[in-house]
This record gives structure tokens, sequence and C-alpha cells, in this order.
């Protein structure tokens, strides 16, 4: 008997059909699927009890509260707690202390500019060298405070009372006061990220939702919070303190406003005469609105109150303070300082007798910081551009980062020191933008930290004993009597972050008690109370806003050229990383603009002669850098939007376009050309 191909064929298709109604495929289908799921490597939710621990948010200011649920020890999910809200960066944290960007040891640059790993030991050492080389020399050590408000920033200015050569650098205004927001009925916004890193999550929206609260947004792109504002101003980049100028043009001239009390502010008839050249006929250009559309905005803001304006908060960045000044006098005006709805000054949460000589350094500005003075840079957690940061170093310095990713800033410190996650330690949480009220709120570990992970001023106080200066106890210690010191006060209440029930300090019998409450999940609040500012104060002669606009050259009306035209980036906000799945789910979604792509306005392109879904090159001061040109009607005309990245490794180029528009102003022009 013979055996041909089509006998063979028609055996092997027999076999493999016959084999599907047998145990066996189904059988190692499972075994595969049970191997694949136990690899060394994979990450197993160990057997345990499951229960739910609570502790507060620091991953940005709001502090928001969190329910941890957990397996024995492992936490497996992450959910708002006491009727709050989580961003997606918040559900997804349990994850970060795994994040594959993120540095767990000491490291420092080399002159190849890689990352090469020290120990600690060695990393305090280099530290106390090059502080010490400095203690000498006024102002050549400064001190940038990314989380200002907190305990910690106490220590730190307690570390600068000690020494002439430090500074202490923070923008302390969130810290001092806070806006009433529920009961606010409009809010004019001036680029700040409502909808994205601001505030309680979904508090703006729930607002607006219920008919509280109007949301007048103004800035160049249609961003989240434009697209989700009941009111979208396409603002010319740059153009934001004249336009903010001219508001006020409108209720003086308007009549708008309290005339008993305004007329008798410090500097009035100055300041009227400032903005009387600042109509909105004049600026209508250079803003891109229409007159009657700035005038229709002034009299919404000054009428339909409490109103209160908000402008982004950009430290170091030319012109941020003079329009911060020109956002303070429209409040004035509108009446939102110190009123119910508008901006309230927060109560002063208590403070330890060990650091009450501390809480009275004062904080300055990075603009008040002359350029190439600082010879040891120390950054906690500070989300400032690098460019910015580089023009006040010395030829000869040393920055160090504390933090738990080498981004942003951080990616061009000599020294890198991680510092623990929320989830790793115990610290207080800042205050959040959109309460006034005082707030004391720590966080709970429920991970083990890794072991060469340090808290900023844990490391400095290590380094101050190296150097002959006076060390201090540890953060936790101080978080300690801070809580002693407020129960001691007899102020306020505690809220459970597990039911949002509210409990009066006067029930706790000693300030274990009142630690444990706050340990296990709760938060102290004191609310504040409407109470005029003692002295009414505007913007007069010899003022920078004043010297800066009388000079200034308004953004022409062309707004721009075929090839140059201004620039507006959208930078990378909020944490510097984000789960893999959360990461996966913004690039599928479209939730996030993807990176390195420019967006212009289909009127813009023709005009240039650009080819949208082409690569482009883009040159905006001393950075040239590829990018991918899409066509957008979401960008103004005459306006350039890129997208920019997050730095995640210092390989990168030294200098970024986000960079760029921070170190030459606000208004940057960009030549843009498809290759």
């Amino acid at each position: 008997m013979s055996l041909g191909r089509r006998d063979l064929l028609k055996f092997l298709g027999g076999a493999a059909a016959g084999a599907i109604f047998t145990p066996v495929p189904w059988k190692l289908i499972d075994d595969v699927s049970i191997w694949t799921q136990n690899w060394s490597w994979l990450p197993l939710v160990p057997r345990g009890e499951i229960q739910s621990k609570y502790t507060t948010c620091t991953l940005c200011s709001s502090g928001c509260p969190v329910r941890v649920r957990c397996a024995g020890a492992q936490p497996v999910s992450m959910w708002g707690a006491a009727g709050h809200r989580l961003c997606p960066i918040g559900l997804s944290a349990h994850h970060l202390p795994y994040h594959p960007g993120r540095l767990a040891r000491p490291m420092e640059h080399t002159q190849g500019g890689k990352w090469q790993p020290i120990t600690l030991e060695a990393a305090v050492e280099r530290i106390s060298t090059g502080l010490s080389g400095c203690l000498r020399q006024r102002g050549s050590i400064a001190i940038v405070d990314g989380r200002a408000g907190t305990t910690a920033s106490l220590l730190y200015k307690r570390f600068v009372a000690q020494t002439n050569a430090a500074v202490y650098i923070a923008d302390e205004t969130t810290a001092r006061n806070g806006i009433d927001l529920d009961r606010t009925s409009t809010l004019l916004s001036l680029g700040v990220p409502l909808q994205d890193s601001w505030g309680e999550p979904g508090h703006v929206m729930r607002l607006q939702a219920d008919g509280k609260l109007t949301v007048i947004h103004a800035e160049a792109r249609a961003s989240a919070t434009a697209s989700l504002a009941d009111t979208w101003l396409p603002l010319a980049p740059g153009a934001e303190t004249a336009f903010v100028l001219a508001l006020a043009h409108v209720i003086l001239k308007d009549g708008i406003y309290d005339r008993g009390r305004i007329q008798k502010a410090e500097n009035f008839r100055s300041f009227e005469t400032l903005i009387a050249a600042f109509s909105p006929e004049r600026v209508a250009a250079a803003t891109g609105l229409a007159p009657d559309v700035i005038g229709d905005v002034a009299r919404q803001l000054a009428q339909a109150g409490p109103s209160v304006v908000l402008a982004e908060s950009r430290p170091g960045v030319d012109g941020a303070d003079e329009l911060a000044t020109a956002v303070a006098a429209l409040n004035l005006l509108i009446g939102s300082e110190g009123s119910e709805g508008g901006i309230l000054a927060r109560p002063e949460v208590p403070v330890h007798d060990s650091l009450k000589d501390a809480s009275r350094v004062p904080a300055t500005t990075l603009a008040a910081v002359p350029d190439h003075s600082v010879k040891v840079l120390w950054l906690d957690d500070a989300e400032i551009p690098w460019a910015v940061l580089e023009r006040k170093l010395a030829p000869e310095h040393l920055v160090i980062s504390v933090s738990a990713w080498p981004t942003g800033a951080a990616a061009h410190a000599g020294l890198f020191v991680p510092a623990p996650l929320f989830l790793e330690s115990v610290r207080d949480a800042a205050a959040p933008a959109d309460s006034a009220a005082a707030w004391f709120r720590i966080t709970s570990p429920v991970l083990p930290a890794p072991p060469e992970s340090r808290e900023g001023v844990d490391l400095l106080s290590q380094v101050a004993e190296k150097i002959g200066l006076t060390p201090t106890d540890s953060l936790v210690d101080h978080l300690h009597r801070r809580a002693e010191a407020i129960r001691t006060a007899g102020h306020g209440q505690v809220v459970s972050y597990a039911d949002g029930t509210a409990t009066g300090i006067a029930a706790f019998s000693s300030a274990e008690d009142f630690w444990n409450a706050l340990a296990n999940g709760g938060a102290w609040t004191q609310a504040a109370s409407a109470k005029a500012p003692p002295r009414l104060r505007l913007p007069g002669e010899n003022s920078s806003l004043e010297k800066t606009m009388r000079t200034a050259t308004p953004p022409p009306s062309n707004p721009g050229t075929a090839a140059e035209l201004p620039l507006v980036v959208s930078a990378y906000t909020g944490p510097p990383a984000a789960s893999p799945v959360l990461s996966k789910l913004y690039e599928e979604s479209g939730l996030k603009e993807p990176p390195d792509t420019a967006f212009i306005h289909p009127q813009t392109a023709e005009r240039a002669g650009l080819k949208p879904g082409a690569r482009a090159m883009v040159e905006a001061g001393n950075v040239k850098r590829p990018v991918l040109l899409e066509i957008s009607t979401l960008v103004m005309p005459g306006t350039l939007h890129v997208s920019a990245a997050p730095e995640f490794h210092p390989a990168r180029p030294k200098h970024s376009i986000a960079g760029t528009t921070a170190a030459n102003g606000r208004l940057v022009r960009a030549r843009i050309w498809n290759v």
C-alpha cells in the first residue's frame, strides 16, 4: 500500500479537525495562559484582607482626600473620598511607585550628560562642599520651593534665617489667599487651566452645571478649559495685560464700581490716568477681540458679581509680574478683594513655637534674584522652566534637585536625590486654590519608600549639620508639633474622609487623638471670613506696570507673515508621569494632544503655503525642532500652537520650545516651514 501526498494531507486535516473535539488544545491554551501570567517579573496582587485606607494626594496643590483600596498591604485602586473626585492621574497614582521613569537612588550628571548612580552619603558630601563654600556670599544660595505654604516650607525658611547667603523663592499667593469659589458668580480666567490642574477636579464644572457659576476663559487656543467654559475669548498671545487694563478702563468710564471706596484708594488718580490710554478701541487689534466684546465682559464682571479674575502664574517670565499687578487692580475695582465670593485672606494655620520665627521669613520672587548670582540652586518639586532658572546661575554652580522624577528642570541638575511619593511618606498638603479656608492635611504611607529617598528638608538638615549650622528635627516630628499647636489653639473642625462628617476640635482630648484622626483620614479646616483689606492700593506712577505699559509696543495688528507667527506653547502640566495604562488611553482617545505637534489655522496655513499632515520645522529663538503639522480651527488665525512633550531624559536637547518662550518673554515669534 502506497501513501501519496493527498493521503498525507487528508490525514493531517482529519487529525487537526479531530483534535478540536479532544481536551488537548484547550488544556494547552489553559496551561499557556497560566504560565504567561506567572512570570517572575510580573507584579502580582498579594492575597490578603481587602481593606480601605485613607490619605491625602499631594501630586498637585489641591490635596484631594483619597480612599486607597488595598489587598493586604498592597494598594490596588484609588478613589476620591468625602464626596471629592480624583483626576485621571490621581486614580492611577498607585502605579507611580513602579513607573519606569522614576529614579529611586541618588544620581549625578557626568561630563557626558548621563546619569550616574552615587550613594546618598556621597551626595550629602558633595552638597555640603558646595554649600560651605557659599556661606559668606550673600544671595549665592537659592532654595526654590514648589510646595509653598506647607510645614516643609517653614523648615526651609528656618535654614535661610541661619545664613545671609540663602534666599527662599516661592509663590505664596495661594498660601495667603484663596478663592471663595462656592459663592462666586462670574469667573474670568486668563489662561488658568481650571479643568486640568487647578483646584479640586470637577469643582468648577459642578458649579457650572448647577447654574451657580459663569466661566469666561481667555486664551489663544481652545484648550479643555476653553471648551468647557460658558464663554471662550480667543485672546491674542502677549495681550493679556492690555486686555485687563481695557476692562478696567470700561469699568471706570461707565462708573460701575464702588466710588466711595475705590476713589479713596492710594494712587487712584495715577491709575485712572494710566488706563485712560487703554480703551477697547485701542487694544482691539492687539487682543484680537472686538471693542463691544471687551465692554460686555467688563460690565458682566462689574454687575454680575461676586466676580473674580484669575491669571496663570508664570514665575520668572517677562511680563508676569505686570500682569499679576493689573489683575490685582481689576479685582480691587470689581470688589472681589475681601468679599464673599471673592478673594479672601486665609486664617493662619497655628505654628509651634519652634517655627514661629521661621514663619516671618519673607519669600522672594525669582525675578528679584540677580542674573548669574546663584552658585547653589536647590529645587524641591519646582515647576519652573529651566531657561528661566539657568540665567540666574553663576558660571560655576551646583544644581540640586529633590524630586521623584528627573524631568523638567530636574533633568538639568548636577545632583538628583529622589523624594518619596505621597503613598510612601508623611507630609502635609498645600492649601487648594479653590477654597479660602485654612487647611491642615497629612499623608499616610501605605507603601515603603525607597531606602535612599529623602524629603528635601530632611536632606537639608543632614547637610546643615555637616557644615556647622543647627540641624532641625525631622519633618514628621514638626508635623506632630504643628498638630499639637492646632489642637491647643482650639479653632476649626476635622472633616472625616470616610463619611464627610465634621467634628469640632474640642472633641479631641489629646494631641495624640487629634493626630490619629488626621492620620486615619481627616482634614482640619477653619473657614475664612469676609474682611475688607485694611489698605487699598492701586498701581500708580513709577510702578513696574506703569513703566512697562507706558513704553510697551502693542503686538502688531497683522498677526504674522507666512514664515513668522506668534508662538503659543502648550507645555505639559501636572505630574510628570502617569500610569502606562492612562497614557495609552490618552493617546487613543485624543484627550491629550500628541507631543511635538504644531497646530495652525487653515487660513494661516493657506497664506503660508504650508501642507497639513506633513513634517515641518519650527524655529523659536535658539531652538529648532521638527514637528508634525496639523490644521485646526481651534487655534487663532495668525498664531502657531505647539504641544511640548515632557523631558524625561536629560539626553534630550538642553533647551526646549517651552523654555524658550519662558526665557524670552510672553510673546515669542516663531518661523515654520515644511520639510
